[in-house]
């Protein structure tokens, strides 16, 4: 508040003057220059008190250890979920271009505690169930737990 008052009193003051500067003049010749050295004075009245306030002015980026630490559990349960959602339709996409068009899929996701997601288990509903196996563990391996269901 008190940078804006500075800046508000140095705008009246050189106006006032620019105003007695301009009554005084001894002729229209020196206008030019009048506009000239007023405008730059203007422009440093304004800019001082405005380069003042940003040199004290500091950011505080600790935060709060509670807000930190919920929105670092909140960006990594959107990334899990985020994640599952591509491998879902990853895997949907597999399954169709091996010949198995009408696959559902759901993943489940968690992130480890040095912040590898894993996949806990993939669940896929399909009417050739034994194909639809194959091809996942073929992409996933035998760490993760399939479940394929004959979808009806």
């Amino acid at each position: 508040m008190e940078r804006m008052r500075a800046i508000v009193l140095s705008a009246c003051a050189v106006s006032l003057l620019a105003g007695a500067l301009d009554a005084i003049r001894p002729s229209p010749k020196f206008d030019r220059q009048m506009k000239l050295l007023l405008s730059a004075v203007f422009l440093l009245a304004i800019l001082t008190p405005l380069v003042q306030g940003s040199r004290d002015f500091s950011v505080d980026w600790s935060g709060d250890g509670v807000f930190s630490a919920e929105l670092t559990e909140t960006v990594a349960q959107e990334t899990a979920a985020c994640a599952a959602e591509n491998l879902e339709m990853t895997l949907q996409q597999q399954l169709s271009a091996g010949g198995v068009p009408d696959a559902k899929v759901q993943v489940q996701m968690h992130t480890a505690e040095d912040g590898r997601i894993e996949i806990d288990c993939v669940t896929a509903f399909c009417t050739e169930p034994e194909k639809a196996r194959a091809l996942l563990a073929e992409s996933l391996g035998n760490e993760v737990k399939l479940y394929v269901e004959e979808d009806s």
